[in-house]
């Protein structure tokens, strides 16, 4: 970075400085917020969020002038399919809100689908209102048999979904910047009901006045693939890390005895991630084996690699 080549060192006054006047200092956006970290410590306090000299967010008519003739080419390539005739989208975004001043916040709405054929899911684009502090996106898809009441506003919650709104349809984090499906499937959606908008908040200074209408648009198609596609999060909720490790190894697994329940045909993972809010470096690629219970076979074919 320009303003390190220039002094040669990480003080307290540079911490405190925004270079490139966004409106977030140097030691914000490169995970020191309270200006603590000192030469030969091997991390940051956090991992960094933006770059301190590089007004964001990048397309305000603000940071367009500050930038300069920098140029960014972020567009990501459409999804496969995603502009055939036939697509349609829709748009599940949070009313604007205010974000409370605590490090993680979970906030949630519900919203309606359309609900006038069976439909697939092929493509998903978040909607990111406010990069500086917008940590996740995950949408669900609640119970058909309930009845619910689309929200006009954001209720915070626990970042756990409500019982009858807890399979997943699609996310997005900062490892995942959109969803393509392969060709040969989708998320089913068309079945009466609604469907639940979670988002996570990340406000590691615990700064007052943010907002935030970030959300997910969905890309659909009445052209039924040919598999069904899903998502089975695998949890490891509880582990202490130990001080004075360069690295510490974390497994979760669902056993055979368990995925014998759940599914009846077989299966084939098409996409794998790990996700560690901020903690971890490197991810270990996800694997399956096959196992024979009870003469029931369950076939898992994995054909993507990692995303951390």
């Amino acid at each position: 970075m320009c303003i390190l080549k220039q002094i040669h060192q990480w003080t307290t006054d540079l911490c405190w400085k925004d270079s490139d006047q966004d409106g977030r200092y140097n030691g914000y956006e490169l995970g020191d917020p309270w200006c603590l970290w000192t030469p030969g410590r091997k991390q940051a306090l956090y991992p960094h969020l933006s770059h301190p000299e590089i007004c964001e967010p990048w397309d305000s008519e603000t940071c367009q002038s500050r930038n300069g003739s920098l140029q960014c080419n972020n567009k990501l390539p459409a999804c496969d399919g995603m502009n055939a005739t036939d697509v349609k989208n829709v748009t599940l975004r949070l009313p604007l809100s205010y974000v409370p001043a605590r490090r993680v916040s979970y906030v949630y709405s519900l919203f309606s689908l359309p609900s006038d054929a069976e439909c697939h899911v092929i493509a998903a684009l978040p909607i990111k209102d406010n990069s500086q502090i917008l940590h996740g996106i995950t949408v669900f898809g609640c119970d058909p048999r309930r009845q619910f009441n689309r929200t006009d506003r954001a209720y915070l919650c626990n970042g756990i979904p409500t019982t009858p709104c807890q399979e997943i349809i699609t996310g997005y984090t900062s490892g995942v910047p959109q969803t393509c499906m392969p060709a040969e499937a989708g998320v089913r959606i068309g079945i009466k009901g609604f469907k639940q908008v979670m988002v996570a908040w990340y406000n590691p200074t615990r700064r007052q006045g943010y907002t935030d209408s970030s959300g997910m648009t969905l890309y659909y198609t009445p052209k039924l693939s040919r598999f069904d596609a899903g998502v089975s999060p695998l949890e490891v909720t509880h582990f202490s890390i130990p001080s004075g490790r360069e690295s510490y190894e974390v497994v979760s697994a669902c056993q055979g005895d368990c995925t014998v329940l759940q599914v009846a045909s077989p299966i084939y993972i098409i996409l794998g991630m790990n996700h560690m809010h901020r903690l971890g470096h490197v991810g270990l690629e996800p694997f399956a084996k096959l196992k024979n219970t009870k003469n029931k076979a369950q076939r898992f074919s994995d054909s993507t690699g990692n995303i951390n």
